[in-house]
């Protein structure tokens, strides 16, 4: 290395980036530039000139880079014109000049030398770096006065940057030192010609006024023995220095910057902002001093690297100096080679002075250090005298002429934190906030956010807290606690619920806010609701639908058109002709296809149809790629009818649907456990649906402190005494802290000084001052304090709950007396006790607590009284009542305000409103709202009951309380109708007793709804009704019979669609009384079927069809034989599509595919059928359709259908059945689960003797019973029970059953292996051959049902009559086949099983062991755990022969 001295330059150099490209070697230099020349330093990859060189070119002197030409010297920094104009001349003059070197030769006093290749780190000193930063703004003087605002910031910003960097650079080299036994304070760490800071240009932008680029800081150095090196892992902004226009309300983002200190006497350490932490563990006691010394030279520094100058002048000489007695600038004896300070502490260091202030002692050698000395000296003399020690402080900044940040132009908090710094080591103890950590902390705190922290903002200036309405303090467990849910069930594909509670304002809706970012980038669906507690008056479930409405636009927003069109096919393909209903519930669906707004309808919306609609709707559109999160806010006000709802979707068949449901509700409204939120919870866990539980408290000191620190724009050790104060007063409750704060300021108790730049407070003052406690006065206080009409306009919308509609304000508003409602609502927006409603258009309250102060603020009596009038204000103007909603809304107000209705008009009035609103609800099936009305209704009516439609009034309410199960009420309005019947009319009548008897039949009472049908009858005036169902050996009767019979047998399926329809009212009623009459003799009187199904067929015939005809055609085709039943049961089908029959769906489908089509289609196709005809009378609330969902488990067992997702949907169905009282049809589910879970794992627990006893006793199940005892006992190998369950079971009446079919068959394959020998027993023979005929007979009718069965047992008769191999074997591998082709897999397995026990008999082990694999696998698709088993026993066994 040569240098010289000197040809140094003298004047202060310019930070600058050389880069040589020779042309052999290439050399890469970095260096400055002066007037004079250009200090580089060069390295040579090749090594031919060194591996390093250092050399100063001056400008006529550039024959050093020997054999290089100099290509183009880039540069990122401003230069001065002097410097500019010296590398232009030397430029010029060099020996081999380029074209390129033209473009970069042209330089003046506001441009650069243009920068192309920028790619790599760059070290400057710190100081030079300083000086550029000061000298970039110089640059900026013809920006506009907003730009030159946004550089000054921005140079704020790296500084502050660099500054970060520094203290923790600062901080890790004093651990270092005290980790390794050092104990003299190094007061060198502190000096600004230590550091270098690394930088990237990272692009330029040549402008009129000079070259803007943008540069990032990626680091700074030590220059320590051993050196340090910090990196910025994550640099918190890239700082552009443009020319375009500034936007004042834009933010200056900032970010949690992470660092990594790499250290070669220790392992690489990765930082993260914030420090007050990282204190070691040793003894403070003993480093107070230290700590105090740091803090103060750190204060310097800081002053230093943002000002630029030293923040005491008067001890400026070229950075030397000790200060005498007069503060006179004495120069530095000390030298490089001096000993370092000596670790004393402050009263050591005074003692060593002699008490005398001229004399210093020789071991401090820094200017800073006298200060300190002197200072605290003055400081002890104070204390002693009894002054205050900030004051003194304070006097001693004055004194000593120290200039603010804040007065030079700095951010106010910038100020304040060096100020403190500086004050540190004035006292002799240590404050708790003194320490190096904190400074890093603060540092750190400024770059997360500095809108926030650094700037002064002109609504801190404005007096205004700035609160965070985003950020989320103190929940990080319980966010984590929803995250994790939610990705399970996005993993699994399986429902779940998670409840979260606490008291109002404690942040239940912002703490799942806060999660829905993170929910939608992981592809879920976000839909909320919130329920009301003043709309409780009628059923919430629109709090549902209005939530699944806005996941249809998600659908659409989220997923390319493709997706979105097969979601709309499976849709369509779901619900097939009835999809108007689930477009009328949710109105979006249609913007999912075009095809969707085909459908439309003129029927009232049935409420009852909405449950398992939304279901059906959920399983087509949640699955694990669209995992859906549905948020609802006030469960405690949710009524039972819509916690239903969720409940259907929570507990549907697991992976059905994909749904997260989150609820927030408060606890302590919920106390009572016959809450129906505490049912709601109940039922979940009897379903096996174990919520997930979170519980909100008061936040946590510290992170109340944090809060208040963000509101205020405060370090957080600044603000501790107000959040220590205001943690006793709101027990931490956020909403009351920030309202708490709020009525501070108002108070003036917390103000915005302009002097100081900050907050400021007497914390005496709050803590004595009698202030509120309680969040609902403050509230009410200050809803006081605003003008009187914006008060009023408040309580209006208070009684209307949460929100209001833009609807009902433009209505309320055109009432003259409430013509200021918009106006003032818009005020209330602006004063913030309001906000926008985007779904209504209208406002809602900011939060659930403003409306109740404003609704609690009010009276008891004002309460009624704006009620009421509110109620006659929308009555009187009458547009829009034709609307349910509105209808709804205006008798709500009139209710909650009835105790105003004095006069018999008002009394009447408001009877017909709810008379009114009672049947709207009943027939959108709101049978909440509907009882609610009615009775309402009958209370205002009282007991005179004088009013003209008082029984219309009963019948409504009887109406709603059977829809809602209280039966008892429904009863005892249907008596008190019918205790005058003769006044009555003629179809209110028997549409009362119409309710009568579908009422019986709900409460299990069958016989009692038998005989009133008969009543019905009689009174309806059929005459030919008594020798139908009466005398069973009427010979008129039979005669009647055979003459429908032939009638029916002429009659082809265009005749019967030919025919006219009944339009006779009496003939209608007639003819629904025998349906229902029917329906209950199927099980109360079997035995009536025939008869009374052949009186409806009769009627038909004589006066036409209705929409009864096909369920009575379909039910009387079962008393046929099996070929014309089927040819009249399709007819009856066809017919069905003549009429709107979706209500009759569940019972034709019933009787045809679950006893008639079994003759000649699948049996598979039949049980799907089945299945949508449980759907769709589940859809419309008809919940005999059970029987529907019995007879599919009933089907799918006998298809061979997966046994463990049969078990599933039985178990489901043994829930809903429970749940809607069906005891009937849970009896014979009970029968079915038990079989599945037989022959899944041998299982039978599941059926208590309790329960079968109660079955046995019941006649309809008798024959059920004897064909799951020989179901179970056939596949367990149990044979001769199996025998004896079938030889029970079997009649000749019944033998065209599918049950008799199947015992038969069952007995048949038995009769092989029961233990008996077959040959020589004739009676197992003859049952054989039965079994043999009856196959045959079947699989004429149906192939794909009895094909199979028929060829086994054949197979099976080959094989044990002996000397029919070879016909046997045909036999087995067509039986295998058959199975196979029409997919009974359990079948298959069978003949596979019995075909392997054949050629075990025959000693052919190695083909036997094939088929028992065959068979093995055929169980395990199956499902049957129990027969796997068997077949490894035999495997076992086959082996061991072997």
């Amino acid at each position: 290395m040569s240098s010289n001295d000197d040809k140094q330059p003298d004047a202060t150099p310019e930070v600058a980036l050389l880069r040589w490209y020779g042309q052999c070697p290439p050399l890469k230099a970095t260096g400055y530039l002066s007037q004079t020349g250009v200090v580089a330093r060069a390295v040579s990859p090749s090594g031919e000139i060194g591996s390093s060189l250092e050399v100063i070119l001056p400008p006529l002197h550039h024959s050093k880079l020997q054999g290089s030409r100099m290509k183009q010297i880039y540069s990122f920094l401003e230069f001065n014109l002097n410097a500019a104009n010296s590398i232009r001349k030397w430029l010029t003059q060099t020996e081999h000049p380029t074209q390129s070197n033209a473009s970069a030769i042209h330089c003046d006093c506001r441009q650069t030398l243009f920068l192309t290749d920028m790619a790599e780190e760059v070290k400057v000193p710190l100081l030079l770096w300083m000086h550029n930063e000061s000298n970039l703004i110089a640059l900026h003087e013809h920006q506009s006065q907003p730009q030159q605002l946004r550089q000054k910031r921005e140079l704020v910003l790296r500084k502050l940057t660099v500054a970060y960097a520094v203290a923790k650079l600062i901080h890790h080299a004093q651990q270092r030192s005290s980790d390794g036994g050092d104990s003299a304070f190094d007061e060198t760490l502190f000096q600004l010609d230590k550091f270098m800071v690394r930088i990237v240009p990272t692009s330029i932008e040549t402008q009129p006024h000079g070259s803007i680029f943008t540069t990032r800081i990626v680091g700074a150095d030590l220059l320590s023995t051993p050196p340090l090196q910090l990196n910025i892992i994550a640099p918190d902004f890239e700082v552009l220095n443009s020319f375009g226009d500034y936007d004042e309300h834009n933010e200056q983002n900032g970010c949690s910057l992470e660092v990594e200190i790499l250290d070669p006497t220790a392992l690489p350490l990765t930082e993260t902002g914030g420090g007050a932490n990282d204190t070691t563990g040793s003894s403070r006691s003993n480093k107070d001093d230290d700590e105090l010394l740091s803090c103060h030279l750190f204060g310097i520094l800081l002053h230093e690297l943002f000002a630029g100058s030293h923040p005491f002048p008067e001890d400026e000489e070229e950075g030397k100096g000790l200060i005498d007695k007069e503060g006179e600038l004495q120069e530095s004896t000390h030298s490089s080679s001096s000993e370092p300070l000596t670790k004393k502490t402050m009263e050591d260091l005074l003692a060593s002075s002699g008490g005398d202030d001229n004399v210093i002692d020789s071991s401090i050698q820094s200017k800073a250090l006298s200060r300190v000395i002197c200072m605290s000296k003055e400081d002890t003399t104070a204390a002693t005298n009894g002054s205050s020690s900030e004051s003194k402080i304070s006097e001693q900044l004055s004194r000593s002429k120290y200039i603010p940040l804040k007065d030079l132009g700095f951010p106010s908090s910038l100020s304040l934190l060096v100020e403190n710094m500086l004050q540190s080591g004035w006292g002799q103890i240590l404050r708790p906030d003194d320490s190096m950590p904190y400074a890093i902390e603060d540092l750190h705190l400024l770059l997360k956010d500095p809108d926030r922290f650094l700037f002064d903002s002109a609504e801190k200036q404005g007096g205004s807290l700035n609160v965070s309405q985003n950020k989320l303090y103190g929940r990080e467990k319980e966010t984590s606690l929803i995250t994790d849910a939610f990705y399970r069930v996005s993993m699994s594909g399986e429902s779940e619920v998670l409840l979260v509670d606490g008291f109002s304002g404690c942040g239940k809706s912002k703490l799942i806010q806060s999660v829905i970012g993170q929910v939608n980038f992981a592809g879920g669906y976000v839909i909320q609701g919130k329920f009301d507690e003043i709309a409780q008056y009628s059923s919430q479930i629109s709090v549902l639908t209005n939530a699944l409405n806005q996941l249809c636009i998600l659908i659409c927003e989220k997923n390319d058109p493709i997706v979105v069109n097969d979601i709309a096919i499976e849709l369509m393909l779901v619900f097939g002709t009835h999809l108007y209903t689930l477009v009328r519930v949710l109105p979006n669906v249609a913007m999912l296809s075009q095809q969707l707004n085909l459908f439309d309808h003129d029927e009232a919306l049935n409420l009852s149809n909405v449950p398992y609609i939304l279901l059906l709707f959920l399983r087509v559109v949640s699955n694990k790629s669209r995992p859906v999160m549905l948020y609802l806010d006030d469960l405690q006000w949710a009524d039972p009818v819509t916690l239903d709802v969720i409940n259907c979707i929570l507990s549907d068949i697991k992976g059905n649907n994909c749904v997260f449901v989150v609820g927030s509700h408060r606890n302590h409204q919920i106390e009572c456990q016959s809450h129906p939120l505490h049912m709601f919870i109940d039922r979940l866990e009897e379903c096996q649906v174990q919520p997930t539980k979170i519980h909100l408290h008061g936040l946590e000191a510290a992170d109340l402190n944090t809060l208040i620190s963000d509101a205020l724009g405060l370090f957080p050790r600044m603000s501790r005494l107000l959040s220590n104060i205001i943690q006793r007063k709101t027990e931490g409750n956020p909403f009351y802290v920030l309202e708490f704060l709020k009525s501070l300021v108002e108070r003036n108790l917390l103000q915005y000084s302009l002097r100081e730049r900050r907050w400021v407070w007497d914390a005496e003052k709050i803590e004595s001052e009698q202030i509120s406690e309680n969040v609902s006065e403050l509230l009410t206080r200050k809803i006081s304090s605003i003008p009187e009409e914006r008060q009023r306009a408040l309580h209006i919308v208070s009684c209307f709950g949460t929100s209001i509609g833009s609807d009902v304000v433009h209505a309320i508003s055109e009432v003259a007396e409430y013509s200021f409602l918009g106006r003032e609502l818009e005020y209330a927006y602006s004063d913030g006790f309001m906000e926008r409603d985007s779904p209504s258009g209208g406002y809602k309250f900011a939060h659930d607590k403003v409306r109740e102060a404003a609704y609690g603020q009010m009276k008891e009596e004002d309460r009624n009284m704006l009620h009421y009038d509110i109620g006659v204000a929308l009555l009187n103007k009458g547009e829009g009542l034709e609307s349910d909603n509105m209808l709804f809304l205006c008798v709500d107000q009139l209710n909650r305000g009835q105790a105003m209705i004095s006069t018999p008009e008002e009394v009447l009035e408001a009877v017909e409103m709810n008379h009114s609103a009672a049947s709207h609800a009943l027939a959108a099936c709101d049978f909440t709202a509907a009882l609610k009305y009615a009775k309402t209704a009958l209370k205002l009516v009282g007991e005179g009951n004088q009013f003209a439609d008082f029984k219309k009034i009963l019948f409504v309410m009887a109406n709603a309380a059977y829809s809602c199960g209280v039966y008892e009420e429904a009863s005892i309005a249907i008596d008190a109708i019918l205790q005058d019947e003769v006044s009555l009319d003629e179809k209110f009548k028997f549409d009362v007793y119409d309710l009568k008897i579908t009422m019986l039949v709900s409460r299990q009472e069958g016989k009692l709804a038998y005989i009133t049908c008969l009543e019905v009858l009689r009174k309806l005036g059929d005459d030919a009704a008594s020798p139908f169902v009466h005398d069973a050996n009427n010979i008129d009767f039979q005669r009647r019979l055979d003459q429908i019979s032939g009638q029916l047998k002429q009659v082809a399926e265009t005749d019967l669609m030919a025919m006219n329809d009944m339009t006779n009212p009496a003939h209608l009623r007639l003819i629904h009384f025998y349906n229902q009459a029917a329906v209950i003799s199927y099980f109360v009187q079997p035995k009536m079927i025939k008869r009374i199904t052949c009186r409806l067929v009769e009627l038909t015939l004589e006066h036409g069809v209705s929409k009864y005809t096909a369920i009575s055609l379909v039910r009387y085709a079962m008393t046929l034989p099996s070929k014309e039943a089927y040819r009249i049961g399709k007819m009856a089908i066809s017919l069905g599509n003549r009429f709107d029959l979706i209500d009759q769906i569940p019972s034709i489908y019933l009787s045809f595919y679950g006893h008639i089509a079994i003759y000649a289609q699948p049996v598979q196709s039949c049980a799907e059928m089945l299945k949508r005809a449980f759907e769709i009378g589940l859809s419309i609330k008809d919940l005999t359709t059970f029987h529907n969902s019995n007879q599919y488990i009933h089907k799918s067992l006998l298809a061979g259908t997966n046994l463990n997702l049969l078990r599933n949907f039985s178990q489901h169905q043994l829930r809903l059945m429970n749940e809607n009282a069906q005891t009937t049809a849970m009896m014979y589910a009970t029968l079915l689960n038990t079989t599945i879970s037989t022959l899944i794992s041998n299982d039978e627990k599941v059926e208590s003797g309790q329960e079968r006893e109660h079955i046995s006793k019941n006649p309809e199940f008798q024959g059920g019973l004897n064909f799951h005892g020989a179901m179970k006992s056939f596949w367990l190998g149990h044979y001769e029970r199996c025998r004896y369950h079938c030889e029970k079971g079997i009649t000749s009446s019944d033998v065209k059953q599918i049950k008799s079919v199947m015992m038969i068959f069952y007995n048949g394959i038995s009769c092989f292996h029961s233990g008996k020998k077959y040959k020589s027993n004739r009676m197992l023979q003859s049952t054989v051959r039965n079994a043999i005929k009856v196959m045959r007979e079947r699989r004429e009718e149906s192939p794909w049902n009895y094909g199979n069965k028929l060829n086994l047992l054949e197979a099976e008769s080959y094989s044990f009559n002996g000397g029919r191999d070879e016909m046997a074997i045909i036999s087995y591998t067509a039986a295998i086949a058959a199975s196979k082709s029409s997919k009974f897999v359990h079948e298959q397995g069978l003949s596979c099983e019995l075909a392997a026990l054949h050629f075990k008999r025959r000693k052919e082990l190695n083909t036997a062991v094939v088929y028992f694999k065959q068979a093995k696998a055929c169980y395990e698709e199956w499902g049957s755990q129990v027969k796997i088993d068997a077949i490894i026993n035999r495997l076992t066994a086959s082996s061991e022969q072997n």
